[in-house]
């Protein structure tokens, strides 16, 4: 009987070592299921945070886009108001008895004109003073213009140069006064100072963007001499 006692005995201590080692086994596996987790969700927060990241930077690159485009168009209104305070000053003289006729605005010709732009192309068109040049002073020149865009729901890119520039090589090296401004449907405004070379500037217009559809583009523009 002492015999099967310990024979039970040992049995039971067998037993328990095997239940030890089972319970050691899933406290490991539980751990490396634990860390095998941890690393899953930390994969997964730096991809959400790269993909945060990502985001930022494309919302900066865009602000940064609309500042640049914001200062060109603030800039151009400047000059306009500054044309059009020049113009009241010149009425406000002229009701004075001031100088009478120095500031008058004075109309020197108009010149319309159409095209069809290709996909992948560029149309200028250039303004010239031609007789007008020898008897008006061209830094008192003012340049009205206003085009509109067809499809008016696709844009194109407006310029305008100094000079006559007819040629790729002549537009690279242009003075810009307006440079690759986005138009969708059409645009108007005053230019000032686009006569101060050859008593002359090109608009061009680029729809080099689009690959399959041409633009139509009719135009009207206004030389006014302010002097």
């Amino acid at each position: 009987a002492q015999r099967a006692m310990m024979d039970k005995v040992a049995s039971l201590e067998e037993m328990q070592m095997e239940i030890d080692c089972m319970t050691k086994a899933s406290l490991k596996a539980n751990v490396r299921a634990a860390k095998g987790e941890e690393a899953a969700n930390s994969l997964k927060t730096e991809k959400q945070h790269i993909h945060q990241l990502e985001s930022q930077v494309q919302a900066l690159k865009e602000w940064a886009l609309a500042s640049a485009e914001a200062k060109q168009l603030m800039q151009e209104r400047c000059r306009i108001l500054e044309t059009k305070l020049k113009q009241q000053q010149g009425l406000l003289k002229e009701m004075n008895g001031e100088g009478e006729g120095d500031d008058s605005e004075k109309l020197l010709f108009t010149k319309s004109g159409s095209m069809v732009i290709g996909a992948g192309d560029t149309r200028h068109a250039v303004i010239s003073l031609g007789e007008h040049a020898a008897s008006v002073d061209s830094r008192f020149v003012v340049l009205r213009w206003k085009f509109d865009s067809s499809p008016p729901d696709l844009t194109i890119d407006f310029n305008i140069m100094k000079g006559k520039c007819e040629t790729s090589s002549e537009q690279n090296r242009a003075d810009y006064l307006i440079k690759d401004r986005v138009i969708t449907g059409g645009a108007g405004g005053e230019t000032e100072g686009a006569f101060n070379i050859d008593s002359a500037c090109t608009m061009l217009w680029s729809n080099a963007k689009s690959w399959i559809r041409p633009r139509t583009v009719k135009y009207t523009v206004e030389v006014v001499s302010l002097k």
